[in-house]
């Protein structure tokens, strides 16, 4: 990988942990299963499925339920 490329994935990487840059990756509307699917692509792992729905939902105000 071009070090150019591999600067860019890390700083996603740091970038996906401390703001909401995961929101640009979903779209207005996203589920937890499209997020995590960010997440496994730009962390290049599987994640564990309840654990990481219970992360993500689990602060108050980063993601709002649209019921859909």
């Amino acid at each position: 990988m071009a070090n150019w490329a591999a600067d860019a994935l890390e700083r996603a990487r740091s970038k996906l942990e401390y703001s909401m840059l995961r929101a640009a990756f979903g779209g207005e509307e996203f589920t937890v299963a499209q997020l995590r699917a960010v997440y496994e692509a730009v962390w290049g792992t599987c994640l564990h499925r309840r654990s990481f729905h219970r992360k993500a939902t689990g602060t108050p105000g980063e993601l709002e339920d649209t019921g859909g």
